[in-house]
């Protein structure tokens, strides 16, 4: 029978520390290639891919000679990684106190061209998990036993983590009609328990880590969870606003961490702790919080990897190849010790967006437990603001009656696009340069860049039938590679935008980095016809094809940006003239009148600027408007009939 957990009780499992809030957190870009951290101690101590780390001297020593790669380390300090011996890669490692690397037993029938790795050491440095041969391993450093876990019936899988019992935990795959993976728990002799199979969907469900409490954490249906392996209750966990898809890699001391992504280049890591409710968070927006400066280029973090036994040390690595990008290290500094003081703070808030809005009003509550202490808002707006498009980060200080910062949290609000959002599922090649009319706008050409920029705070006016230059920008993320640009305008101003009326194409640019001066510029001549007043812009810039469609959800490299357009009547175009409408004295001082043989529903009038200066429902006869209010200059009458629009210059005496 399935069980719905509790989740504080379940937490409660896991909570161990406690105390008084004291200091900001600490953290730490390690910066240079082979970095990534793949295990740390209670001190900050770590084992990255290509080297050992001291947190107190921050000093680095180089990976033993003969070591492929150091894949993980426990708290006592035993590393294990690869090594080539016979010309087999083999899994070898190091406890604590001895200068030796041990090779563990492989496959007999495993060949120099079998793929071996190594993801796992327990925390008593008894037993060793990974892949070999494509199938899930746990070794036993005691009995010098290698098993092959693979369950009858099960072609594939891998082991992720091992606790101090042996159990191991991963994934384990029939392979029957595709890819499945399964939620598998694994042990010698024993049959595999798959979990979660009721909810499971034909995806890449995986377990990351087990502790040694029988606490399981992964991702199910693209969604982080954790999994109690003794009572079998659960929580799949949702997501921070804006992200798709997430999983947790590693649960130690009452804290989750792990990343969210909509695309392997927008990840950035996740944590959960039970103050935050039924959701994770971002880490960097604890370090928004904590006024921390976050150093990596486009300000995402990554992966969180690992944390530390007693939760106070996180471990992660940049976007990017594992084995190959920078890591970085967060020190929580008891960030979730007991506090003096509490804030609280609404989980992440969506809302939709109006066809025509640019922003939308949110209104939220922050309270704290000490009503004589000051909220202070650090970040994003008070509520009752408009907040633009987009997502965006509210975070608040509680600071006491002497200027102290007593606590702090956050949380995000994502106004969600009226207009159809279109994604991008590999990489994000950002647009570099927009310019058409009076918007000139550059940005970032870093690939950590969000797929989707609204830039609706950036508007131009253009002209009914005119014509303009429009120029791009941007990365194409390769010296040979190509970047087509379209252009689209909401002409009728219905919320959609339709390709096959809407949009012009702009060029292609190839083998740019969006910051070298390579630029597209085409000219554009826009309908007379299209509707006056505020409508939307989208650039649309993907990986060789042609992006024909504004909405599609399956173009693999590119960005959109989104800017306000504002079309206004072309004063050089001549008057759309009718023979059964007429509008006299023109020019006119007070009172204009209409003569009509069809019944006149509404006015409009606009100035020379594009504002609507007069609009009003007639649903008359020959009726007479009165501009006497109207300041002396140009403008532009739309009467609308029964019989169809007419529009004319006046020129108001």
């Amino acid at each position: 029978m399935r069980k719905y957990f509790t989740l504080e009780k379940l937490l409660a499992l896991l909570l161990l520390s406690s105390g008084v809030f004291a200091q900001k957190m600490e953290f730490r870009s390690l910066n240079d290639p082979r970095t990534a951290v793949r295990g740390i101690s209670n001190g900050g101590n770590a084992a990255l891919i290509g080297y050992t780390y001291n947190y107190a001297t921050n000093s680095f020593v180089k990976i033993d000679t003969g070591i492929i790669s150091y894949a993980n380390m426990n708290e006592k300090g035993d590393i294990v990684g690869t090594s080539k011996i016979n010309d087999l890669v083999t899994p070898v490692y190091k406890l604590n106190g001895t200068s030796d690397w041990i090779p563990t037993s492989v496959f007999s029938d495993l060949t120099k061209s079998d793929v071996v790795t190594v993801y796992s050491i327990s925390n008593n440095g008894r037993y060793i998990t990974g892949q070999m041969k494509s199938v899930p391993f746990v070794y036993d450093i005691q009995t010098k036993e290698i098993v092959n876990l693979l369950p009858k019936d099960y072609k594939y899988g891998a082991g992720y983590s091992v606790n101090n019992d042996g159990t191991t935990v991963g994934w384990v795959d029939a392979y029957l009609n595709g890819t499945f993976r399964e939620l598998g728990v694994m042990k010698p002799n024993k049959p595999v328990e798959i979990i979660l199979s009721e909810i499971s969907e034909p995806v890449n469900n995986h377990i990351w880590h087990i502790d040694d409490k029988g606490i399981v954490v992964g991702e199910i249906g693209l969604k982080p969870f954790m999994y109690n392996l003794n009572t079998k209750e659960y929580k799949i966990f949702d997501l921070p606003a804006g992200y798709r898809t997430g999983t947790f890699l590693y649960s130690s001391n009452g804290i989750m961490v792990g990343y969210a992504q909509n695309m392997v280049s927008d990840r950035d890591a996740i944590i959960y702790h039970k103050s935050f409710g039924d959701q994770p968070k971002l880490i960097k927006d604890l370090m928004i919080e904590q006024g921390l400066e976050i150093t990596i280029p486009g300000g995402k973090l990554g992966s969180a990897n690992v944390i530390s036994e007693n939760g106070d040390f996180i471990g992660g690595n940049e976007i990017g190849n594992g084995n190959l990008v920078p890591g970085w290290i967060l020190k929580l500094n008891g960030y979730f010790d007991t506090k003096e003081c509490n804030i609280n703070v609404p989980s992440d808030i969506q809302i939709q967006s109006k066809l025509g809005d640019i922003s939308s009003i949110v209104n939220y509550e922050v309270t704290s437990d000490c009503p004589d202490y000051k909220l202070v808002l650090v970040n994003g707006f008070p509520s009752g603001s408009e907040f633009p498009m987009g997502i965006t980060t509210v975070a608040y200080n509680l600071v006491d009656t002497d200027g102290k910062v007593i606590n702090s949290a956050s949380f995000k609000v994502y106004v969600k696009d009226s207009y159809c959002t279109p994604r991008f599922t590999a990489i994000v090649e950002p647009i570099t340069k927009v310019k058409i009319g009076t918007i000139d706008n550059t940005t970032t050409n870093y690939v950590t860049a969000n797929e989707n920029e609204y830039f609706l705070d950036q508007s131009t006016d253009l002209k009914q039938g005119g014509t303009y230059d429009i120029t791009v920008a941007g990365n194409t993320n390769g010296t040979a590679e190509t970047s087509e640009f379209v252009v689209y305008f909401d002409l009728n101003q219905d919320g959609i935008f339709n390709p096959d009326t809407e949009g012009y194409y702009v060029g292609a640019i190839t083998g740019s980095t969006g910051a070298d001066g390579k630029t597209v510029t085409k000219s554009i001549t826009l309908p007379d016809n299209a509707k006056l007043g505020k409508t939307r812009m989208r650039i649309m810039k993907t990986y060789r094809l042609v992006p024909d469609n504004p909405c599609s959800t399956t173009y693999a490299y590119g960005q959109s940006e989104d800017y306000s357009i504002n079309f206004i009547e072309n004063l050089g175009m001549s008057d759309i003239n009718s023979k059964d409408l007429k509008i006299y004295p023109n020019p006119v001082k007070n009172i204009l009148s209409i003569d009509s043989k069809s019944m006149v529903k509404n006015v409009r009038i606009i100035n020379i600027a594009g504002q609507e200066v007069y609009n009003k429902q007639l649903n008359k006869m020959n009726p007479q408007v009165n501009v006497s209010h109207l300041p002396k200059g140009v403008y532009i009458i739309n009467i609308e009939t029964t019989e169809g629009i007419v529009t004319k210059k006046i020129i108001k005496d």
